[in-house]
């Protein structure tokens, strides 16, 4: 397995192999679900080229310094699903047109101070603005950006899109692979590469989960035993909310769901929902009843740690 740190390193490995090429792109920190992921690219490719990058443009400082990073623990499970190569740039080397001789803090301070809010992008189309010396910065449209997550965090979506697009330009995937669980996120990004002209084919990974019904995700590991049992409960509900069958109306499944989290055991833990919605799995756009293409998503924080679970009415598409 090849481990390559540069982006010209990165185009002459993919230079110089024949046949389709899977990508995988994560942060590291990898689970099961990761797993699963670079098994069906495995399954699927000629190749497999997983990245390892925690990208800044999609968080704020301080959940991008608290993200968990374990190099070695990811690289081995990288080799031991097959990868052929892992991409591990710096953010220096993924956004060296914002270093101009910065050092690394002054190039985060920049980074951070260019994510926008919701105002300034168009309803219907991608854009793309020129920061620093001359770096594409995607800006998701407010049809696809502001609302779920994008509400509050539209900025994160554009930091999401930037780098991916960065990705698909630099390994050139036959096709890229990403879990379901992220629904937004996978509808922009099948959004961004149609408008992208299509340069890589997407394929949805439909969710895995733990033992306790939580779906897999790096943050797990920052959790203790009893918010543990909180992400449990908060996944039992959204299965119980799914579980309701098509016709159903969707305002009152939120308030039951809303009264089962009052009577969930917190202890002296903090949990905040920061939405719940049902949602059309391919638009995303927000539904009344429950139909086979419904998806029950739900975002939340316990003790300031953030979580999302996805769950579907009829089979995950």
């Amino acid at each position: 397995m090849d481990v390559i740190e540069s982006i010209s390193e990165m185009r002459e490995w993919r230079g110089g192999v024949a046949g389709s090429v899977g990508l995988v792109p994560t942060m590291g920190c990898l689970h099961d679900g990761h797993g699963h992921l670079l098994e069906r690219a495995r399954g699927g490719n000629d190749r497999v080229v997983m990245s390892l990058f925690v990208n800044p443009l999609q968080f704020r400082r301080e959940a991008f310094e608290v993200y968990p990073r374990r190099l070695d623990e990811d690289l081995k499970l990288a080799e031991g699903r097959g990868v052929d190569a892992v991409f591990v740039p710096s953010v220096e080397e993924m956004y060296a047109e914002l270093g101009g001789g910065r050092s690394r803090d002054a190039l985060l301070d920049l980074i951070f101070s260019i994510q926008g809010g919701g105002e300034d992008r168009d309803q219907l189309e991608f854009r793309i603005d020129r920061v620093g010396d001359g770096m594409g910065y995607i800006r998701v449209p407010a049809r696809l950006a502001m609302k779920m997550d994008g509400r509050l965090h539209p900025w994160h979506f554009d930091g999401v899109a930037t780098v991916v697009e960065r990705l698909l330009s630099i390994v050139e995937p036959t096709r890229s692979y990403f879990g379901q669980k992220d629904i937004q996120q996978v509808a922009i990004l099948d959004a961004l590469n149609d408008w992208a002209g299509g340069v890589t084919e997407i394929v949805r990974v439909p969710v895995v989960r733990e033992s306790d019904g939580v779906s897999a995700s790096s943050r797990l590991v920052m959790l203790s035993a009893e918010q543990r049992s909180i992400a449990a409960g908060i996944a039992r509900l959204l299965d119980e909310l799914a579980g309701s069958g098509e016709g159903a109306g969707v305002h009152a499944l939120i308030e039951r769901f809303e009264d089962g989290v009052a009577r969930l055991e917190t202890g002296p833990c903090e949990l905040v929902i920061d939405s719940v919605v049902c949602v059309d799995s391919r638009t995303i756009e927000g539904v009344d009843v429950l139909t086979s293409s419904t998806a029950v998503y739900c975002a939340y924080l316990i003790d300031g740690i953030r979580l999302a679970e996805t769950q579907w009415v009829g089979a995950a598409i």
